[in-house]
């Protein structure tokens, strides 16, 4: 038996509960997920049904990094956030790694004709969770790099990887939620750290990304294009509220549904199917964000 600060603790419990799991996978986050794939197989064409195999492909890929992130951090987290579920005892570490194994393995299994970009994108998480997030600019931009490939990966699960397209809309989207998460993982550098307050330039630097969705709309004429401008405006009023670092953090996470969901109409998806599939997820987001974190 260790002892903490706080006096003895008790042994930590090999198998989490279904809460601590949750709080794990940072259930507001994975409503996030599913619009990178609805996205990437609008660019590809809509081709044959929407693909449910590529969602779930992308959920389990997505979980698998969060666990191993949580894995590899357990050292920190125990100095800086303790009541994180690995250092307060309420799940094994080596449960933790058991079950980020089983979910990269089902997560390349799902994604069928896409399983060579869900073994990149499986590379790129390993590389971040085990290398890449203490170099700096080099995490940040990894990370970036998970999320445009997450759009590609929902392209080549509809199409044999010979036949695949390389639709002219996939490099902008790819590059623009790219630089997205980028900026968000900049805000969120030392969101540990309560004295830390991010610059005006930095806190808004997300809003800047959204000029690249904005440049592709009107390159294609698309109608949804002024759909941007709300959103940018949107998430400035947002940022504008301000709250803790990742109070700030979690709700720029969120933003990612309403931005997806209008690179989707932009690249010409139904209205109708898309504004109801992801404001059943933006809410989705909303609720399970009061009572789970973000990051």
């Amino acid at each position: 038996m260790r002892r903490t600060h706080g006096g003895p603790r008790k042994a930590a419990s090999f198998f989490p509960s279904a809460a601590t799991l949750l709080e794990l996978l940072r259930l507001p986050n994975l409503f996030t997920v599913p619009g990178d794939i609805l996205l990437g197989w609008t660019l590809g064409g809509m081709r044959g049904w929407v693909p449910l195999f590529g969602i779930l492909s992308s959920l389990l890929l997505y979980a698998c990094g969060l666990l191993l992130n949580d894995f590899c951090d357990a050292r920190t987290d125990a100095r800086e956030r303790p009541s994180r579920p690995i250092p307060s005892g309420r799940v094994s570490r080596w449960c933790v790694l058991l079950l980020a194994a089983a979910c990269a393995a089902l997560g390349v299994g799902f994604a069928l004709r896409g399983w060579s970009v869900a073994v990149g994108l499986l590379g790129l998480i390993l590389f971040y969770d085990i290398f890449a997030k203490h170099i700096p600019g080099i995490g940040i931009l990894t990370m970036g790099l998970c999320r445009g490939t997450n759009i590609l990966l929902g392209t080549a699960v509809s199409w044999p990887w010979t036949d695949m397209p390389i639709p002219n809309g996939l490099l902008p989207a790819g590059l623009f939620f790219t630089l997205y998460i980028l900026a968000v993982s900049a805000v969120a550098l030392r969101e540990a750290d309560p004295r830390h307050r991010p610059s005006f330039w930095l806190r808004y630097s997300p809003v800047a990304t959204l000029v690249l969705p904005l440049a592709d709309a009107w390159m294609r004429g698309a109608e949804a294009g002024w759909l941007m401008p709300v959103c940018a405006l949107w998430l400035a009023v947002s940022i504008r509220l301000g709250g803790s670092v990742p109070a700030q953090v979690g709700r720029m996470i969120r933003f990612l549904v309403p931005l997806q969901g209008v690179c989707c109409l932009i690249a010409g998806a139904p209205v109708l199917p898309i504004a109801l599939t992801f404001a059943v997820l933006w809410i989705g987001a909303a609720l399970t964000a009061r009572r789970y974190a973000s990051s």
